[in-house]
């Protein structure tokens, strides 16, 4: 049988025939104290340290820009929302992107 870590029952993945192996989330928190992030950024070591951290900055720096100019980022970004509504596409940031990701 396929092996899966989502283990929510409202999820459509949970109606199919897996079984949970590893839940990610119970062992990420259990592993590193803090909740799983739902992306990463990954640059090239190749690239060096000096474009590596200005990469690093730019990425922050973006995201900064995003929450503190929130409206104007939310108008943007809802034409790629799959048919969210404003209010609901600004509570989904709100739960996914922190200040602590800037």
């Amino acid at each position: 049988m396929p092996a899966c870590s989502f283990t929510k029952a409202s999820s459509p993945i949970a109606r199919w025939a897996f079984h949970k192996v590893l839940d990610l989330g119970e062992w990420w928190l259990d592993t590193t104290g803090l909740p799983l992030p739902l992306g990463g950024n990954v640059i090239k070591r190749d690239l060096g340290p000096a474009l590596m951290k200005r990469i690093a900055q730019d990425i922050r720096k973006s995201i900064q820009y995003g929450l503190d100019h929130r409206e104007e980022a939310m108008a943007y970004a809802i034409q790629f929302s799959r048919g969210l509504d404003l209010q609901r596409a600004d509570r989904f940031v709100g739960m996914y992107v922190e200040r602590a990701d800037a």
